[in-house]
């Protein structure tokens, strides 16, 4: 599962560097951040049970990575690092998602029940985003 800094690197490679402040969810694998110059949902596909995949899947295409244990290498990724035969032949592929915060952010709480816990994001809230912005791309 990626960790809170394996999700961050990957947030701040996307939407910036300075200033990153991550929001706790209520998923253990799902990450909230507001970086420099955007932001949104870092979410590890195997945090999520086969029928929110699913439902995810519908509006939004996973991200391919691998787990190396203590690494991870995705597209994102800044700098290299050394893999050693044990860690190669533990490797795992694995997906995650990718939300920004503008209009995909609706798609955790409602097809996945992930959410931030400061209450911001409320049901409504995201069901008033997912009409105005992605609806009319899922009809």
């Amino acid at each position: 599962m990626l960790t809170h800094s394996q999700a961050r690197s990957i947030a701040e490679a996307l939407w910036g560097t300075g200033g990153t402040n991550s929001s706790r969810t209520n998923r253990a694998g799902a990450f909230y951040f507001s970086c420099s110059g955007h932001g949104g949902f870092v979410i590890d596909a195997r945090c999520l049970a086969h029928d929110e995949y699913a439902r995810l899947r519908k509006h939004a295409t996973p991200e391919q990575a691998q787990d190396y244990s203590k690494a991870v290498m995705h597209s994102y990724r800044k700098r290299s690092f050394k893999v050693t035969p044990h860690q190669l032949a533990n490797m795992q592929d694995f997906e995650f998602f990718l939300l920004e915060e503008d209009c995909d952010w609706c798609l955790a709480p409602l097809m996945a029940g992930i959410r931030t816990l400061d209450g911001y994001m409320t049901d409504e809230a995201a069901q008033k985003t997912f009409d105005q912005w992605l609806k009319k791309d899922a009809a």
